[in-house]
């Protein structure tokens, strides 16, 4: 991945980790987080940038990733139980 891509995607995600540290019991699909979870100067950022850094949150167990009905993705915080708490 070219250097500036990588640095888009560190933005995006670390603008992501800034609104769920907000508002922690936030789920919305990829369209809905570009229009509300990012600031004014990243929603202009293609949808397959902002798929890309959410797949890699969600690799890594920072987001959970749930299939809806019409085969869109809903994005949140793992559930406790996800990470293994009781």
């Amino acid at each position: 991945m070219p250097a500036g891509a990588v640095h888009a995607v560190r933005e995006l995600q670390e603008a992501v980790r800034g609104y769920l540290r907000s508002h922690p019991l936030a789920a919305d699909t990829l369209v809905g987080i570009r229009q509300w979870w990012l600031p004014e100067s990243l929603r202009s950022t293609s949808i397959e940038m902002i798929r890309l850094a959410l797949a890699q949150m969600v690799a890594s167990g920072e987001l959970r990733r749930e299939t809806l009905g019409d085969g869109s993705h809903l994005y949140a915080l793992p559930r406790a139980q996800d990470a293994g708490t009781p």
